[in-house]
């Protein structure tokens, strides 16, 4: 696949693109804020996030063993029910920022403008 021509379409949506890709890093590295606690939302922690969701949801008391461990390395004690809607949360916080991604990579790929591309939100909000 060739390099796009600068000055094209094709120029400004790999631009864009690449800006889209950084904001999504950023935003995942931001992680979540629970209680004024910084936790993680790479991928190993998302998953281990949605294993533990689903098995508080079929009733498997404790699977989080009692606490939750923010970025700082420091656990936060949580019962089961405060753990679900920890986790509830911040799965959801997750899957936003893959569907904003998905959403905003669409519509820079069908863009046929500079100017559409540009106009194409790359901010994951928070």
């Amino acid at each position: 696949m060739p390099w796009p021509t600068p000055g094209t379409v094709e120029m400004d949506q790999a631009m864009r693109l690449g800006a889209l890709n950084e904001a999504r890093v950023q935003a995942l590295g931001d992680g979540y804020i629970h209680s004024g606690r910084n936790f993680q939302l790479d991928i190993r922690s998302a998953g281990r996030m949605s294993i533990v969701l689903a098995e508080l949801r079929a009733g498997i008391a404790n699977p989080h063993g009692g606490f939750w461990i923010d970025r700082e390395n420091s656990p936060l004690e949580m019962d089961d029910a405060e753990t679900q809607t920890f986790l509830e949360a911040a799965v959801a916080r997750s899957l936003e920022i893959d569907q904003t991604y998905f959403i905003s990579r669409t519509a820079i790929l069908a863009a046929t403008t500079a100017e559409e591309v540009e106009s194409v939100p790359i901010d994951f909000g928070e």
